[in-house]
């Protein structure tokens, strides 16, 4: 995700699905369609791998951007809610963590 983060700083912004749809082919940048940013980096950092309690942390001020194994039958299977299943290790699905809570019962 660093070097997706390093290109949005370099190009002083992301532009919107709507404004600039991906369709998936190769082909030539629209300049001008390219300079209207609907959202800028200014930095970020990164999270400690398998530190809940930096993680905690980290998504109390922000967004956090995540990956995960999603080509385990628990992500394949899953359906909403807070997923519980295996992280695996073949990292090739990026996600947003916008809100953590935990719920403990005695």
């Amino acid at each position: 995700m660093d070097d997706a983060f390093h290109f949005i700083m370099s190009n002083k912004g992301l532009n919107t699905e709507i404004n600039y749809p991906y369709k998936g082919v190769d082909g030539t940048c629209n300049a001008k369609k390219a300079s209207t940013h609907a959202a800028q980096l200014t930095g970020f950092e990164d999270v400690p791998a398998n530190s809940e309690a930096a993680l905690l942390k980290a998504v109390a001020n922000q967004p956090v951007s995540v990956a995960i194994d999603a080509g385990g039958s628990d992500f394949q299977f899953y359906s909403s809610g807070v997923f519980t299943g295996s992280c695996g290790t073949q990292l090739d699905h990026d996600m947003s963590c916008n809100l953590w809570f935990s719920i403990h019962h005695e």
